[in-house]
């Protein structure tokens, strides 16, 4: 079963995710719920993989085969040994994939793959360069931009967010 999932996580890792969040998108349709349900399916396998190489680690540690060796049961190594160090790494693996969900997000709604009505960062972008007459205004580059920049700086503020919280993370263990 592991080299399955691991072949699974290969493939899914190697596959583009834009052109694949694009197919899967036209398949479902466009709404919030069904670029949650793509985005999902195409954003599990990172995560797998760094809590799959850090469990064959835990597992080999001595502590872990002592507690092993006196009968701990799968339970109580969960709960004691595995859990304390898998929820940081996820944690900081999950935040920085937040930043690339909301890219992801902004594409696909950019494209005309989401939400026609939901307030999202390429809904806007894509109302502001489809605007009838927008080349016609002097100020037709600020409707472009903004969202452009929001955009920018919510992504730039989730990397320091994410690489303080590693930094903080990193310190204690």
């Amino acid at each position: 079963i592991d080299r399955l999932v691991m072949r699974t996580i290969d493939l899914m890792l190697v596959l583009p995710d834009l052109l694949l969040m694009i197919v899967l998108g036209a398949f479902f349709g466009p709404s919030i719920s069904n670029i949650i349900i793509v985005l999902s399916l195409l954003s599990w396998a990172a995560p797998a993989r760094i809590v799959r190489s850090r469990l064959i680690s835990l597992k080999q540690e001595q502590r872990v085969t002592a507690a092993y060796s006196y009968g701990a049961g799968f339970w109580h190594l969960t709960r004691y040994h595995f859990l304390p160090e898998l929820l940081p790494l996820l944690m900081v693996s999950n935040i920085k994939l937040v930043g690339k969900t909301i890219v992801a997000e902004a594409s696909l709604s950019f494209l005309g793959l989401g939400d026609p009505t939901a307030k999202s960062w390429g809904i806007i972008l894509n109302h502001a360069i489809n605007f009838s007459g927008i080349y016609f205004t002097p100020y037709w580059r600020w409707w472009v931009l903004s969202p452009l920049v929001a955009l920018t700086v919510l992504i730039a503020a989730i990397a320091v967010l994410s690489r303080d919280i590693e930094k903080i993370i990193n310190t204690k263990i």
